[in-house]
């Protein structure tokens, strides 16, 4: 049951923070220098940006460019990582090598600095920060995923599986993939802080989502040279990443207690 309430949670906080931006009082994207750096109002509740626009309105939108985008980067490296993983893990041998071999030479350098080389090559843009971004994430996953089927393939009903003529389809779609559900749900809900960490740096520093769109990085980005005169146009967005990236690792963390991998690994 405490399983079911946390992915619940986890559903109804991801579709509520996608749904935000329907609910802006005013344009995220209109201009009006005539009212530029306001102060909290009536008609716009968390004051105006450099250009005059609502700034309640662009962190609501942000909140959707930036967990949109950062579901798309995650399903991607799933699609990718979890078949890598589970091929490597119960084929072994030359394809184990040169995968793992590939995820070894990609862990030896941090992911920023690889998303970095890798936008700075394709130019900035959305779709080149995701390639970037699903370029450094679906590792992880190939290496836990492939761990995970190590211990797995060891066990006697895999080989009881292997003696009666299943297909290795069959044996990872009925043996192993239930197994590793787990594991996957607990780290993608780990890993979902980190990939908006990811999303909001590259934007701040010109690489990522452009101008005039709203996304919480480049939102800081903005408002780095108003700073002194309108310290709000950073504090907000400032608090909306601390306040998401809070949530999803609490939520992780409950995850992790209530989906015990270890557990149920154990009684297989």
């Amino acid at each position: 049951m405490k399983r079911k309430v946390v992915i619940g949670f986890f559903i109804g906080t991801s579709l509520l923070l996608i749904c935000l931006p329907y609910l802006a009082p005013n344009d995220p994207l209109k201009v009006d220098m005539s009212a530029r750096l306001l102060n909290s109002s009536h008609e716009n509740l968390l004051g105006t940006d450099h250009l005059g626009r609502d700034l309640l309105s662009r962190i609501l939108a942000g909140a959707q460019m930036t967990v949109g985008t950062t579901f798309i980067i995650l399903l991607i490296s799933l699609l990718i990582g979890i078949p890598l993983g589970l091929i490597a893990g119960f084929r072994g041998g030359l394809v184990d090598k040169v995968i793992m071999r590939t995820v070894d030479a990609l862990l030896a350098f941090p992911d920023f600095i690889i998303a970095i080389v890798i936008c700075g090559i394709l130019g900035p843009g959305m779709m080149n920060l995701i390639i970037a971004i699903v370029f450094v994430r679906w590792i992880s996953y190939a290496r836990i995923i492939r761990g995970t089927v190590l211990s797995i393939k060891q066990t006697d009903y895999i080989a009881m599986a292997q003696i009666n003529g299943l297909s290795t389809f069959s044996i990872l779609r009925k043996h192993v993939f239930p197994h590793i559900i787990g594991t996957t749900v607990v780290y993608a809900s780990l890993d979902i802080g980190k990939i908006i960490l990811l999303i909001a740096t590259l934007s701040y520093i010109g690489l990522g989502v452009q101008p005039p769109y709203a996304e919480w990085g480049s939102m800081l980005n903005e408002a780095n040279a108003y700073f002194y005169i309108a310290p709000q146009l950073m504090v907000y967005p400032g608090i909306a990443i601390v306040i998401i990236v809070l949530i999803y690792n609490l939520i992780g963390d409950a995850l992790r207690d209530s989906y015990d991998v270890r557990k149920s690994e154990v009684s297989s």
